[in-house]
């Protein structure tokens, strides 16, 4: 859940070794009962993220292509932003 909120906010996956704010906070709330995840973990969790997201949208162009209908994608950003 603290990888999802990273990239939901767009916040820098080294939030969790940096913000020692944020850490105090998280030590005050669970009283010490939960560790931020490290760098390497929060990366990880992203790219899974990423890929499951991915499958869910092939999965969804697919039953779209079946149903006849041709999505397309327009915008003036030059990254893409698809919300799920």
């Amino acid at each position: 859940m603290f990888a999802l909120w990273i990239v939901r906010r767009k916040r820098s996956f080294s939030i969790c070794q940096s913000d020692t704010e944020l850490r105090d906070i998280f030590t005050f709330i669970f009283q010490g009962g939960y560790t931020l995840l490290g760098y390497e973990t929060v990366v990880q969790k992203v790219l899974q993220l990423s890929a499951e997201a991915k499958v869910r949208v092939q999965d969804d162009l697919e039953e779209l292509y079946k149903e006849g209908i041709l999505p397309s994608i327009a915008g003036g950003s030059s990254t893409p932003f698809i919300h799920m």
